[in-house]
């Protein structure tokens, strides 16, 4: 039997231990994530003198282009050597329904309690539970707040070194050395007026993007790489038709050098993407909090002074 006390994360359809059929997979994004979860857990951990255990991968992540995420393991995104309190091999397992399965005792509490509240429990796991409860404003996908925490360190996730090689490996074979780099986000956000004010659609159609770089590119860099979650293959011709004159790079012309596996992973080629925006000399978002690369990009398409100066020339 184990000695250790543990503190784990789940999600629910109830304000306890989910149904037997609850078959929730998928939360969030992978930023969403991190800093809701990943950052947050191990410093509650370590104030409550409790090993903490993420939720898999495959529980967790959504944005996954409808693939089933095979990892369960988030050492095949981040080096967690730096991580403290972690345990990567706990004496339970995570189930298909969400619950962990376990001969430890279990308790059950809404991921909003106060951290305070959970200090003198006694059994074995705490479950810190989010599911949608209005009368708690708790939802599935909230974050886990340090409200309560005060003068703690902060926790950070680096890209682990088998995709940190892969983005190295692509800069030199593409010759990536002076280029911008830009996050078209579309997809669900492209109309998404809860998130957004108006969606992504106004400023990341194909002209648009193309008027805004000559309008910031005041270097005159001419190799363009371009991540983005449009479906749509004409929109991509779009582009390279309209930066004829330029070099441009889509994920996709990177595939030829990766292993299926990270192919398939949409996580994976975020990370890749990320780091690869990160050696950019001009960096694009879509808007301030959609992004890769840098914590605050150098321009957002977003940007309404841009904006407006650029439809008053039409």
């Amino acid at each position: 039997m184990s000695k250790n006390k543990y503190l784990v994360l789940i999600f629910s359809d109830r304000k306890g231990k989910p149904s037997e059929n609850f078959k929730k997979k998928g939360v969030c994004g992978l930023r969403h994530f991190e800093k809701g979860y990943l950052k947050t857990l191990p410093i509650i951990g370590e104030f409550l003198k409790r090993k903490v255990v993420l939720p898999p991968p495959w529980i967790s992540l959504s944005h996954n282009n409808k693939k089933t995420l095979k990892s369960n393991t988030w050492e095949n995104y981040f080096n967690l050597d730096k991580i403290k309190n972690l345990d990567r091999n706990p004496p339970f397992e995570f189930k298909n329904n969400c619950d962990i399965k376990t001969d430890l005792s279990v308790g059950y509490y809404l991921s909003n309690t106060p951290i305070n509240e959970l200090t003198n429990k006694n059994e074995d796991i705490i479950a810190l539970v989010n599911c949608n409860d209005d009368d708690s404003n708790l939802k599935i996908y909230s974050h886990v707040y340090l409200k309560s925490l005060k003068n703690y360190k902060s926790v950070k996730y680096s890209t682990n070194s088998e995709l940190l090689n892969y983005g190295k490996k692509i800069i030199n074979e593409l010759k990536l050395k002076n280029f911008i780099f830009i996050h078209s986000r579309r997809g669900d956000m492209l109309d998404n007026k809860v998130l957004l004010e108006k969606g992504t659609r106004q400023f990341t159609n194909p002209k648009y993007i193309f008027d805004f770089v000559n309008h910031i590119n005041n270097l005159g860099l001419n190799k363009i790489f371009i991540a983005t979650n449009e479906k749509d293959i004409n929109y991509k011709k779009d582009l390279k038709e309209l930066f004829k004159n330029y070099i441009i790079y889509f994920e996709e012309d990177f595939f030829k050098f990766l292993p299926e596996y990270i192919i398939n992973d949409n996580t994976m080629i975020y990370l890749i993407s990320h780091e690869i925006a990160l050696k950019s000399k001009i960096s694009i978002s879509s808007t301030h909090w959609i992004r890769l690369g840098k914590t605050e990009s150098d321009y957002k398409l977003s940007d309404r002074s841009i904006y407006k100066k650029l439809r008053n020339r039409r």
